[in-house]
C-alpha cells in the first residue's frame, strides 16, 4: 500500500511591536528637554558644575615675536596645566591667513592691544609663563555659575552645530554664550619660525552666534533650573579640513564694563 505524505506549509507570525511615540529628552531638568517627547531617547544632556579655563593665546601669523615668544609660552602653559585648560588660539588681524572675525570680538573683550598676548579668565596682557600660570590658577579658583556642552555634525559643505547650558544658581545678569570651531595641523607658515614642518593647532575658525561672545542665552535673571539649548549651521569654508576640527563651548556673563569669561567645555 503506497503511503502519500501531504506536507502543510508553517506559516510564523511574526509579531513586532512599533513604538510610534515622539523620542526625545523627557526630563524637563536638562536644557535638551523636548516638550513635545512622549518617549526619553536616553539622550538628555547635564552639564555639570566642573571648572575648565579657556587660554586664549592671540597670534599673528606674520609677526616675529609671537613666533619667538607667543608659540613656546603657549605650549607651555598647555603642558604644565594639561585638562584644567582648553587652548584657542586667534587670529584677530584681517591681514593674517587664519584671520577669524570672531577672534576680533574676543580680542576686543579683553583689551588685546598687540601680539602675541593671552587671555584668562578675566586678565589679558599676560607675557610671562608666570603670569599665564598665575591667572589660570585663579580663574579655576572661582566657582562657575553655569557650564555650556557642544556637539558638531558634517553634512556636506554645512556644520551643524548644537549648544547646550545650564546655571546652577541664582544671578541677575546677561549670559552669552558660542561654540568655537577649532582646527589642528594647519600648514601656514609662522613668522619666528622658521622649522618648515611647523603647524597651527586649537585655531579657531569660526564661532556660532553674532560674535565671538556668542549670542544672548539667558536675559537679567537665572537660577539653578534655567537652562537654554541652541542650534546653528555654519558653512565650511575653502581650504577648512573638518577631519581635524573640534568644538568647544564658552559661556560669557555680561558686566558694566564689557564681557568676563565664565566656563568652558569640550567633547
Amino acid at each position: 500500500m503506497k503511503k502519500i505524505f501531504f506536507a502543510f506549509p508553517l506559516v510564523f507570525f511574526l509579531l513586532v511591536s512599533c513604538d510610534n511615540r515622539r523620542q526625545g529628552c523627557t526630563d524637563p531638568n536638562s536644557p535638551n528637554y523636548d516638550p513635545t517627547a512622549e518617549a526619553d531617547d536616553g539622550e538628555c544632556i547635564y552639564p555639570t558644575a566642573n571648572k575648565k579655563v579657556a587660554l586664549f593665546f592671540f597670534n599673528d601669523s606674520e609677526n616675529n615675536s609671537s613666533g619667538q615668544y607667543g608659540v613656546p609660552l603657549f605650549a607651555q602653559a598647555i603642558s604644565d596645566n594639561g585638562s584644567n585648560v582648553i587652548p584657542v588660539a586667534l587670529h584677530p588681524s584681517s591681514s593674517d591667513p587664519l584671520f577669524s572675525g570672531a577672534a576680533v570680538n574676543i580680542a576686543s573683550a579683553y583689551g588685546v592691544l598687540g601680539y602675541p598676548d593671552f587671555g584668562v579668565g578675566s586678565q589679558a596682557n599676560l607675557v610671562t609663563i608666570n603670569a599665564i600660570n598665575s591667572a589660570i590658577n585663579q580663574s579655576l579658583g572661582q566657582a562657575p555659575n553655569g557650564n555650556v556642552e557642544a556637539n558638531f555634525s558634517v553634512f556636506g559643505d554645512s556644520i551643524k552645530v548644537t549648544l547646550y547650558g545650564k546655571f546652577f544658581g541664582p544671578d541677575s545678569a546677561d549670559y552669552f554664550a558660542s561654540a568655537y570651531l577649532l582646527e589642528d595641523n594647519i600648514n601656514v607658515p609662522q613668522a619666528g619660525i622658521t622649522d618648515p614642518s611647523y603647524r597651527h593647532n586649537h585655531v579657531l575658525r569660526d564661532a556660532t552666534g553674532s560674535s565671538g561672545i556668542g549670542d544672548l542665552v539667558a536675559s537679567e535673571t537665572v537660577t539653578g533650573s534655567t537652562s537654554f539649548k541652541k542650534e546653528y549651521s555654519i558653512y565650511v569654508q575653502p581650504g577648512w579640513n573638518t577631519g581635524n576640527m573640534k568644538v568647544v563651548a564658552v559661556l560669557w556673563r555680561q558686566t558694566p564694563s564689557g564681557f568676563e569669561f565664565v566656563n568652558v567645555n569640550d567633547l
